[in-house]
């Protein structure tokens, strides 16, 4: 497993700066992996792995995450999407699989939406679909905060070492699922992690999370994409969420209304997963990889 936790990184060219990309595989069609809010491109290990031998899976760092916290804003959606087709660009691809977890999941409706033609099939998940109206009570900012928990709680914080930074995820509720905590897991958040003990700090950067959050809801893009965008999407879901709750970021009824509405949508459960396991865990990689696996092939 070691080799799958230490990618090939490069550099891309991008309005800014470089943006950091990793690679799994030099042959095979192209799938570009798009990470969560708060995560890199280490959220797709497991899933590399499956796809061994048959597809390269290409995996940024998106702006202000990893190694392109460094990539100035504005933040967004379309910059992200941007920043994805100069990757194809630098490889020489017109198109790719296209796979979006969580925010990523957004990031790649919007880049489909704008660039159709580079996009041969779309998965999305946990992400990519409406979530709904905010809680009256709450603003965007605040319901990010709360949203998010740990994840977003860790970006003011520092640690004393890598050791301290995993006994504060050992707590979080979505690794106390048996398999939840594996080498995978404490590779993401080594990664994560950069600067001097005892005064360590995630490399993701907060104005970046709070902006693509706010972007999340109110960007017009997002809103028309479903009724614009009529090539077939896969959508995956996970049944309990960033906090392993239950239902999870899209309930059984929300699913059912969006693909009675859009019948180019196909809805795919995984069973026993959360939000966070759907990608790394072994089992939630497995039939995520599957999923791609289908669209290689058909």
């Amino acid at each position: 497993m070691s080799d799958w936790l230490n990618p090939e990184r490069f550099d891309v060219a991008v309005n800014g700066g470089d943006l950091c990309v990793a690679r799994w595989g030099d042959t095979g069609p192209v799938v570009v992996a798009i990470h969560g809010i708060t995560a890199t491109h280490m959220t797709w290990p497991w899933v590399a792995r499956e796809l061994q031998g048959e597809a390269q899976v290409i995996a940024p760092d998106l702006r202000g995450r990893g190694g392109s916290r460094d990539l100035p804003g504005p933040y967004g959606m379309k910059v992200h999407a941007d920043d994805c087709v100069a990757i194809l660009d630098h490889l020489g691809v017109d198109n790719a699989v296209v796979v979006g977890h969580s925010m990523g999941g957004f990031v790649a409706a919007v880049l489909a939406l704008h660039y159709p033609e580079r996009v041969a099939d779309l998965i999305l998940m946990d992400g990519g679909l409406t979530l709904g109206e905010l809680p009256p009570e709450m603003d965007i900012d605040q319901f990010i905060d709360v949203a998010l928990g740990p994840a977003a709680q860790r970006l003011s914080m520092t640690f004393e070492s890598l050791d301290a930074y995993y006994d504060f995820w050992r707590v979080h509720p979505s690794v106390q699922d048996e398999g939840a905590w594996n080498e995978v897991f404490e590779a993401y958040l080594a990664y994560d992690l950069m600067g001097d003990a005892p005064e360590l700090h995630s490399k993701t950067i907060a104005d970046a999370v709070f902006a693509d959050g706010r972007d999340s809801f109110t960007s017009e893009d997002l809103k028309r994409f479903l009724t614009d965008y009529q090539a077939p999407v896969t959508f995956i879901r996970a049944p309990r969420g960033i906090l392993n709750e239950t239902p999870g970021l899209y309930s059984n009824d929300l699913v059912k209304q969006l693909t009675a509405e859009h019948p180019h949508l196909r809805a795919v459960l995984i069973d026993d997963v959360n939000h966070y396991t759907l990608s790394t865990s072994e089992r939630g990689a497995k039939l995520v990889a599957e999923e791609i696996r289908g669209v290689l092939t058909s």
